[in-house]
C-alpha cells in the first residue's frame, strides 16, 4: 500500500471518528433536554423556583442543534425530512417577514415576539437536525427514556403538591375539567409521547405507558384523542393514506371554526348555549382575555403583539394568529400543518388534534411536545435513514413482523 493510500486511510479515519464524536455529543444532548425537562418541570417549576437550573432543558436543546449541525455539515446530510422542513421554514419566514413590516410600520415592537418567533422556529430545526443526524433506533431509545423520566418528573409534581388518592377520587370532575392529577407541566408531553409510542407500537409496555401517562394529566381534549390513538390502529389500517380533497376540506373546516369561534367570543357577540352552558363560560376566561384586549385599543404590530399587549397568553393560538396576522395567516398555517401530515389517516389524527387545540389553548409553545411531533412525521414518513444509507422505516418492520397491514 502506498503512503498516498495510508494518508487517505487515515483521512477517512479521523473523519470518521470526528462524525462519531458529533453523533454521540448529539445524541447526549438529546436525552438531557428531556431527561432534564422532567425533571426540572417535575420538581423546580413545582416549587417556583426558576433560574439556570430551570433552562438547563433549553441549553441541552442547543446542544443538540448546535453539534447536530455540525455533524449534518460534515457528512453532507440533508436530505431527511427536508420537504416538510422547507415548508415548515417558509411559514416561520414568512410570519417573520410580515412581523417586521409591522413592527416598523407601528413603529412599535416588543422582546416578548422574540420568545414567540423562536418558540415557533426551535422544534421545527430540532427535529430536522435529529432526524438527519440519529438512527431511527436511537431515536425511538431516546423517546423511551424521555417517556419514563416524564412519568417520574410528574409523579414527583404530584407528590410535592401534596395530592392524595382521596382527593384523585373525590375532585375529579371530566365535565369541568378539573382533577387534582391535571398537570400543565406535562400534558402537552404526554400526548404527544402517547402519538408517538401508539404508532410505534414496538413494546406493549410503552405504548399502555404512554396512553395511560396522557390520560392521566386530565385534558379533556388529549384524553380523547389518547383513546383514539390507543384503539383506532387496532380498528382500522391508520397507515392507509386518505384523499387530498379530504385535507382541503379540513383546511377550510378548521378555518371556519377559528373565526366562528373568535366571532362568539367577542364582547358584542349573542352569547351562545352549549350543552347547557354558555360559551363563553366555557372559555375559562379566554372571552374575558379578548374583553381586556379590546379595552387596550389593540392594533397589531406582528407576531407576539397579542402577547405583548395583554401581558399574558391569550391562550387561543389560532385566534391570537388571526389578530395579529389576519385570516390568511390562519389558512396558511393550517394548510402547511396538513401539507407536513401527508395523507396518512394517524398524521392527519395527529395534526386535527394539534390544530383544534390550538383554537382553545397555546400549546405553540410546548415546543418539546412539537419536537415529538415533528419527529414522530419524519419517522412516519420513512425519511428517517440508518449509516449505511439504507430506509430504516422501523414502523414497517414491525408491521412485517406482527403481520400487520402496511
Amino acid at each position: 500500500m502506498t503512503d498516498k493510500n495510508l494518508e487517505e486511510k487515515k483521512k477517512k479515519h479521523i473523519r470518521s471518528l470526528e462524525l462519531d464524536v458529533y453523533k454521540q455529543l448529539t445524541y447526549s444532548f438529546f436525552l438531557l433536554t428531556f431527561i432534564a425537562k422532567a425533571l426540572t418541570d417535575g420538581i423546580f417549576i413545582t416549587l417556583g423556583q426558576k433560574g439556570l437550573i430551570t433552562n438547563s432543558k433549553y441549553m441541552a436543546m442547543g446542544g443538540v442543534i448546535f453539534f447536530g449541525l455540525g455533524y449534518m455539515i460534515k457528512n453532507r446530510r440533508f436530505d431527511n425530512f427536508w420537504n416538510e422542513f422547507k415548508q415548515l421554514f417558509a411559514l416561520f419566514a414568512a410570519i417573520a417577514f410580515f412581523t417586521c413590516v409591522l413592527i416598523i410600520y407601528r413603529r412599535n415592537y416588543a422582546a416578548w415576539q422574540i420568545r414567540d418567533l423562536l418558540n415557533l422556529f426551535t422544534p421545527m430545526i430540532f427535529a430536522y437536525v435529529v432526524l438527519n443526524t440519529l438512527d431511527s433506533g436511537d431515536i425511538v431509545k431516546g423517546m423511551r427514556i424521555a417517556l419514563y423520566f416524564s412519568i417520574c418528573g410528574y409523579v414527583i409534581q404530584l407528590i410535592l403538591k401534596g395530592t392524595t388518592i382521596q382527593e384523585i377520587i373525590s375532585a375529579s370532575d371530566y365535565s369541568k375539567s378539573l382533577s387534582p392529577l391535571e398537570s400543565n407541566d406535562f400534558a402537552a408531553l404526554s400526548i404527544m409521547l402517547c402519538f408517538f409510542f401508539c404508532y410505534i407500537r414496538d413494546n406493549k409496555i410503552d405504548t399502555i405507558a404512554s396512553f395511560l401517562f396522557a390520560i392521566a394529566t386530565f385534558k379533556r381534549l388529549a384524553m380523547i384523542f389518547a383513546l383514539l390513538a390507543f384503539v383506532l390502529p387496532k380498528i382500522i389500517n391508520t397507515r392507509k393514506a386518505i384523499p387530498r380533497g379530504y385535507r382541503f376540506l379540513l383546511v377550510i373546516v378548521l378555518t371556519l371554526i377559528t373565526i366562528i369561534y373568535l366571532y362568539l367570543l367577542l364582547p358584542f357577540s349573542p352569547d351562545v348555549q352549549i350543552f347547557g352552558y354558555n360559551l363563553k363560560y366555557l372559555s375559562m376566561g379566554r372571552a374575558h382575555f379578548l374583553t381586556e384586549l379590546f379595552i387596550n385599543n389593540y392594533k397589531s404590530f406582528g407576531y407576539g403583539s397579542v402577547e405583548a399587549t395583554l401581558g399574558h397568553s391569550l391562550e387561543m393560538y389560532l385566534i391570537r394568529l388571526c389578530l395579529e396576522l389576519s385570516p390568511i395567516a390562519v389558512i396558511v398555517f393550517i394548510t402547511c400543518m396538513m401539507n407536513i401530515a401527508w395523507t396518512n389517516i394517524y398524521c392527519v389524527i395527529l395534526i386535527i388534534f394539534q390544530l383544534i387545540n390550538l383554537i382553545t389553548a397555546d400549546s405553540i409553545s410546548a415546543i418539546f411536545a412539537w419536537e415529538v411531533m415533528y419527529i414522530l412525521l419524519g419517522l412516519v414518513h420513512g425519511t428517517c435513514k440508518n449509516d449505511t444509507g439504507i430506509n430504516y422505516a422501523i414502523i414497517e418492520m414491525n408491521s412485517r413482523r406482527k403481520n400487520l397491514p402496511s
